[in-house]
C-alpha cells in the first residue's frame, strides 16, 4: 500500500514525462494488493504456512498485466497521452483496467466471507471471541473497502475510459486516506506486538475444523451405548455445581475435559440437544451469575467491571453488551430496579 501510494504521487509530479518500463511495471500493484490480504486471511484462519503452489494462481492475473505492459512498452507506448491518443489502445487498458478492479473487489468480498465464517465457528469454541487477531483484520478489510469504494467514486477505478480530470484537492485528500490508513496499520501493530504472530491455535486446539459429532457412529465404534440425555444432564449438573463458566479463559476443549466428554461430542450436545453455541451457552450463565448479583443491595457499592470480571468476563464493553443482549437493558438499570424496590 505504501508502494502504491508513493508510485501515483510520483506519476502525478511527473505526468508529463515518459515513463521507464520499470516505473510502469509497478502498476501491477493493484494486482498484488488482493491475493495479498487474501492469502493473509487465508493464513490466519486456517493456521496454514501457503507453501501450497495453488496458492501461486493467485498471482496470475499480476503476471498477464505485467507481460502485456512490458509488450506495450516495447512499442514505444510509455504515457498517457499516447494510450489516450489510440482508441484500441484506450479499449484494452480500460478492459485490464477493469478485470484488475473486478479482481480487488472479488478479494475484499472472499475476505469478508471468510472472516464471517471464522467468526461464526469461533462462537462454537470459545466464550471470549473479543482479543482474536481476527478483530485486527476484520478492521484492515473493512478499512480497505472504504478506500475501495473512495477509489471508484472519485476515480472511476482508474479505468481509462472512465478518467476524468481531477481537482488537486481530490487527488490530495484521496492520498490522505491512504497515508493515514498506512499510519494506522502501523501505530495499531506497535501498540499490539502479538498481531506479528497472529495465529488461532488456541481455536484450533479447540477443534474448531473439527468434523460434526456423529452419534451413532462413535457409540458403534467404541461398542459403547451412551445416552446423549444424561450426557446432557452431567453438563448442565456440573455448570450449575462447580461453576466452571466463571474462568474468563474457559474454552470448549477445557470445558470438555472437566466434564469427560469429548470436544466434538460436547458440541454434539450443545448444538443439537441445547439448541446453542458454546460462547452462548458460558455468557448466559455469566449473566445469571451478574444479575444474582446486582439484585443484591450491596452491589451498589461494587463497580459493574470488577462484577463482571469476577463473573468471567473480562472486557467492560463485552459485558455491557452482552448484558444489553440478554435482558434489553443496561447492568446500570437492571441494578436500579432492585435498589428503588429495596427498604
Amino acid at each position: 500500500m505504501s508502494l502504491i501510494n508513493i508510485r501515483n504521487i510520483l506519476e502525478i509530479k511527473v505526468s508529463n514525462q515518459q515513463f521507464s518500463v520499470l516505473f510502469l511495471l509497478s502498476s501491477t500493484l493493484a494486482c498484488i494488493l488482493g491475493p495479498c490480504i487474501y492469502l493473509f486471511v487465508k493464513h490466519l484462519i486456517d493456521c496454514q504456512q501457503l507453501r501450497n503452489s495453488k496458492d501461486l494462481k493467485h498471482f496470475l492475473l499480476p503476471i498477464i498485466y505485467a507481460v502485456i505492459i512490458v509488450f506495450i512498452s516495447s512499442q514505444g507506448i510509455t504515457s498517457h497521452q499516447q494510450i489516450q491518443g489510440s482508441a484500441l489502445l484506450t479499449s484494452i487498458a480500460s478492459i485490464i483496467q477493469s478485470i484488475v478492479f473486478i479482481s480487488l473487489l472479488s478479494y475484499l468480498i472472499s475476505c469478508s466471507i471468510l472472516l464471517k465464517r471464522a467468526k461464526n465457528r469461533l462462537t462454537d469454541h470459545l466464550a471470549n471471541t473479543d482479543n482474536i487477531g481476527l478483530n485486527f483484520v476484520r478492521y484492515l478489510v473493512s478499512a480497505l473497502c472504504l478506500i475501495f469504494l473512495f477509489w471508484l467514486i472519485l476515480f472511476g477505478a482508474d479505468i481509462e475510459i472512465l478518467r476524468q480530470q481531477r481537482t488537486q484537492n481530490t487527488l490530495e485528500l484521496f492520498w490522505l486516506s491512504m497515508s493515514l490508513l498506512i499510519y494506522w496499520l502501523g501505530y495499531y501493530c506497535l501498540l499490539n506486538p502479538q498481531l506479528f504472530n497472529l495465529s488461532l491455535t488456541e481455536v484450533h486446539s479447540s477443534s474448531v475444523i473439527s468434523p460434526k459429532y456423529d452419534h451413532k457412529a462413535d457409540t458403534t465404534k467404541t461398542n459403547e451405548h451412551e445416552n446423549i440425555k444424561h450426557s446432557t444432564q452431567i453438563l448442565l449438573n456440573f455448570m450449575q455445581q462447580n461453576k466452571p463458566y466463571l474462568d474468563p479463559e474457559i474454552n470448549l476443549k477445557s470445558l470438555a475435559d472437566m466434564t469427560n466428554l469429548k470436544p466434538k461430542e460436547l458440541t454434539y450436545i450443545l448444538n443439537h440437544e441445547l439448541n446453542t453455541t458454546f460462547y452462548k451457552f458460558i455468557n448466559r450463565y455469566r449473566i445469571d451469575q451478574i444479575k444474582l448479583r446486582l439484585q443484591h443491595p450491596n452491589s451498589l457499592n461494587e463497580k459493574l467491571e470488577i462484577i463482571a470480571y469476577e463473573s468471567g468476563i473480562k472486557s467492560s464493553s463485552t459485558f455491557n453488551r452482552l448484558f444489553k443482549q440478554y435482558e434489553d437493558i443496561t447492568p446500570k438499570q437492571y441494578r436500579s430496579q432492585f435498589i428503588e424496590s429495596s427498604p
